[in-house]
């Protein structure tokens, strides 16, 4: 490629009219000063409660498309992943959760490129919320991020004695937070194209919620 083609393709300058402009444009919404707005009072007497928070997390996850298994230990969780032939067909399983091994160790792994043939990642889940069933995931709970994600399916176990009523407390719950977390709410799932619904577009396929219940029947 010659020189004129080089400066043809590449950014304008630093002295060109449109960087000029653009900065102009930045510099005077930085030196716009607002009043600073207080946060609204929250009525915590109005916020939604239940009479049964395992009862309410389990429907509101349904609804978004999550399966949700309520076992009384851990042993009853292995037990229902083994049940579910695309857990028992899984040529790659990763599991952070003790008493589920997994066969794989996403720790071995150098590059987050080299998780993509992830089948299941088993992992515990920091706190349920009932009135939207989503579930908050630390990034300490994986080795890297990207396997809550890459993963084909995704399981998450769960204490009841983690569960609260709605988003207002979980961030109580959570306080000050550095660092990398997600709140898990259903399978990943896009419906922008012709208004047709695909589940795994941009995450797991599925979502598996295993809810510790130390007061749930043995099967």
């Amino acid at each position: 490629m010659d020189d004129t083609a080089q400066t043809a393709s590449s950014p304008a300058s630093a002295g060109s009219p449109t960087r000029s402009s653009r900065q102009g444009i930045l510099d005077r919404i930085r030196s716009r000063r607002l009043p600073e707005a207080a946060l609204p009072d929250i009525d915590a007497a109005r916020l939604v409660r239940y009479d049964n928070l395992a009862d309410a997390f389990c429907q509101s996850a349904e609804i978004v498309g999550a399966s949700v298994r309520r076992v009384a230990n851990i042993e009853q969780a292995h037990a229902h992943l083994e049940t579910l032939d695309a857990y028992r067909d899984a040529a790659q399983v990763a599991s952070t959760v003790n008493g589920i091994e997994g066969n794989f160790d996403p720790a071995s792994t150098s590059a987050a490129t080299e998780l993509a043939s992830l089948d299941w990642m088993v992992i515990n889940g920091r706190l349920g919320v009932a009135e939207n069933g989503a579930v908050w995931v630390p990034a300490d709970e994986v080795h890297d991020r990207t396997q809550i994600f890459i993963t084909q399916h995704l399981a998450i176990v769960l204490d009841t004695a983690h569960l609260v009523p709605h988003m207002h407390e979980a961030y109580q719950r959570i306080g000050r937070f550095r660092g990398y977390g997600v709140f898990v709410s259903g399978p990943s799932k896009t419906a922008d194209i012709e208004q047709s619904l695909v589940l795994g577009a941009h995450g797991c396929r599925t979502l598996t919620i295993l809810l510790l219940d130390a007061a749930s029947p043995s099967p």
